[in-house]
């Protein structure tokens, strides 16, 4: 085994998440940008390897061109966990994205018959309770097909909380739910197909963590978001030392691309602003030559 974690993120800002709480644990390696089996292959001894992917807005049809490289790339290395990276906000569709699809391809990579899947990431205020997914929104908990922007989303609205059902509409496999009640009782998680894990704080999650390992003992593929590379890191690295503090900027410039249209990248950016950063709207000229934005 030569890597704690190996991970496919289906878009790049969920890559630098998992790698921050990945961080925050004491686990640390690089980033790729591109499905390159070789670029991946050269980075074999790293605690952790990532690929920045983009499956995340693919049509289904046409996620297993760029999936299924990355993941038979990256198990390949056997990784103790190789994590397919979603949104905590659960962002999929039967037609855009699909988690279904995405559970499908690493059980049939591995053999697995059983795929835990983690989306609660509690200090980003997000929840999952009875496989049910909260978040936070403007000094609220919304269930999250009541959730302001994720009830609307353009490409990938949620309208089904309840994630048994959500994620049952993309894949012919059983999903069911193991709720947080079940944890201090003990027990390997069972059955096949998708099992959505619960969790509300961090216990909750180093109990998941312990759950999604004990699934085999060697490599094991599991879905899910930053909470899950943390739930992991909790019993693959170090004592949980770092801090955001620790990881937030290195030495030296710094150059920010934010593409989401979310109202909170809209504070975050007019906080950047009031803190400093020059700041303004990208050209398609700017793209194809980025040191013009220095």
């Amino acid at each position: 085994m030569t890597a704690a974690v190996g991970f496919y993120a289906d878009d790049f800002t969920g890559a630098t998440d998992v790698l921050l709480q990945l961080r925050r644990c004491g686990l640390v390696g690089p980033l790729v940008l591109r499905v390159d089996p070789d670029l991946i292959a050269r980075y074999a001894g790293a605690a952790v390897l990532g690929v920045a992917g983009t499956a995340r807005s693919l049509p289904t049809a046409d996620m297993a061109a760029e999936v299924t490289p990355a993941l038979g790339a990256l198990a390949a290395l056997r990784p103790r966990v190789l994590q397919y990276k979603a949104c905590s906000t659960v962002d999929s569709s039967p037609t855009v994205g699909s988690l279904g699809w995405a559970a499908e391809a690493g059980a049939d990579l591995l053999g697995q018959g059983l795929v835990p899947a983690l989306f609660a990431q509690p200090d980003f205020g997000r929840y999952t309770l009875f496989g049910t997914p909260f978040a936070a929104q403007g000094g609220a908990v919304h269930r999250l097909d009541r959730h302001p922007p994720m009830s609307r989303h353009p490409s990938t609205p949620i309208d089904e909380a309840d994630l048994t059902v959500f994620l049952a509409r993309q894949t012919g496999q059983p999903v069911t739910s193991r709720p947080r009640t079940t944890y201090a009782a003990g027990g390997p998680l069972t059955g096949e197909g998708v099992v959505v894990l619960d969790a509300l704080d961090d216990d909750d999650l180093r109990a998941a963590g312990g759950l999604v390992l004990g699934v085999a003992p060697g490599t094991v593929f599991a879905l899910g978001s930053g909470g899950l590379s943390r739930a992991v890191g909790l019993h693959l690295g170090s004592p949980d030392t770092g801090t955001d503090e620790d990881a937030a900027l290195p030495p030296g410039p710094v150059l920010v691309l934010a593409g989401s249209q979310s109202p909170l990248t809209a504070r975050q950016i007019a906080v950047a602003e009031e803190d400093g950063w020059p700041c303004r709207a990208a050209a398609d000229a700017d793209l194809a030559d980025p040191a013009g934005l220095a």
